[in-house]
């Protein structure tokens, strides 16, 4: 199951804002844990997106994205996420 263009579009333009604006804080972009942070985007379609992504000398890195259907971001989710961030930071 894909998102619309619209949808994409959405997101894609929230990522455009986080990269030409870093560092960005809330309502846009939250901080998790470890060096891991979420885009939030209020979709056309009246969902939510959340874009996982940490930053990294002069980039981000997107890791992943979800729709948003609990109130609380998983925690095995953030963890696994994390880890790819801090191998980008050893790889050094």
């Amino acid at each position: 199951m894909g998102l619309d263009a619209e949808d994409r579009q959405a997101i894609g333009l929230d990522l455009m804002r986080v990269q030409y604006r870093w560092p960005v804080g809330m309502p846009l972009c939250r901080p998790l844990k470890d060096g891991l942070w979420e885009v939030r985007t209020t979709l056309p379609s009246r969902r939510i997106a959340r874009t996982l992504f940490c930053a990294h000398a002069d980039a981000l890195i997107v890791l992943s994205g979800f729709i948003k259907k609990a109130r609380k971001t998983l925690t095995m989710s953030w963890r696994s996420h994390a880890v790819v961030c801090a191998s980008f930071w050893i790889e050094e």
